[in-house]
């Protein structure tokens, strides 16, 4: 709890700008739920810290906000954060998207100087649906066979086969396109269904390289079409090198495979590009919740409503 109050007074400390006409002219005004508001001679209006940020008009204090993130970078389902702080477990899984579309609004600026880009794949999640469109895939071994499984869950013999997990890459994985550097945070996008193609290099890549870096790939021929940079490519093996490697981007996949397969026991197909954004999170640890109230975007519930974009 000190802790948390100590962060919370150095962010009110260096709040010295009004969040709405953004004038330094601004003077303390008493506080509210043990929070320091703000009088703006400019605009005479009232603000606090957390005044169009993505956790205002939240009714839990801020310190609740600073221990949650705390507890995010640690990895912890939303039931062992709930029962943590003592929030409802729904509550728990807003407040998590929240912060995670925050965190993606941020995570725009282009990616320069020596890039180390790679595709990884997932199996399509439609976890938490309501409305499935397609039957629901049995998961878990089972001691029935085939025909009893088919009886079960009401499939033809050719929906059966349609269901069964192909091996290999094949058109039933999610294709998501990851990007880093030395010193960028980690972007990452689901762009289709499958082994990926040139036009998803070309539309979601190329416009978050910027011009005159140096690419480095493996060998997909994919990644041919990016144009204004200058191209390593490794054909087969592991490079030596120690000026280019995908030793970076590989362990990004590898934390990004964990925390979704292993932490979370799988994300819902829709939410895949927010989990991208959790690896920045977790990267900046206690700095996080300053990047939090430093993101001047409210966020509200119904903004919440995702669909697959692609």
């Amino acid at each position: 709890m000190q802790e948390a109050n100590t962060k919370i007074f150095e962010i009110d400390k260096n709040n010295t700008r009004c969040p709405y006409c953004h004038s330094n002219k601004i003077v303390k005004s008493g506080k509210q739920n043990n929070n320091q508001r703000f009088y703006c001679n400019e605009c005479h209006k009232k603000s606090c810290m957390t005044t169009k940020t993505p956790i205002a008009y939240s009714n839990k204090s801020v310190d609740v906000w600073y221990k949650y993130i705390g507890l995010m970078c640690k990895k912890l389902s939303l039931r062992e954060i709930a029962k943590e702080l003592g929030i409802n477990k729904n509550t728990a899984f807003l407040w998590r998207h929240k912060i995670l579309n925050a965190f993606s609004t941020l995570n725009t600026d282009k990616i320069s100087g020596i890039v180390e880009a790679d595709e990884t794949y997932f199996r399509e999640s439609q976890k938490g649906s309501r409305n499935l469109n397609r039957k629901a895939h049995k998961s878990g071994k089972s001691k029935l066979n085939k025909f009893q499984i088919m009886s079960l869950y009401g499939y033809t013999e050719e929906e059966y086969k349609a269901q069964q997990h192909k091996r290999g890459l094949s058109k039933d994985l999610i294709c998501v396109l990851t990007a880093t550097n030395k010193i960028s945070n980690v972007w990452g996008k689901p762009v289709g269904y499958g082994k990926v193609q040139p036009k998803w290099i070309e539309n979601k890549l190329q416009p978050m390289i910027a011009k005159n870096s140096i690419l480095v790939t493996d060998g997909e021929c994919s990644y041919n079409h990016i144009k204004n940079v200058k191209h390593k490519k490794f054909s087969t093996g592991l490079s030596k090198s120690k000026t280019y490697n995908l030793g970076r981007i590989d362990n990004i996949h590898t934390s990004l495979k964990r925390l979704i397969n292993d932490n979370f026991r799988g994300v819902a197909t829709k939410y895949l590009e927010n989990y991208v954004n959790y690896l920045n999170v977790m990267k900046q640890g206690a700095n996080a919740f300053d990047t939090l109230i430093g993101c001047n975007n409210y966020i509200t519930r119904n903004s919440l409503k995702y669909k697959v974009a692609f």
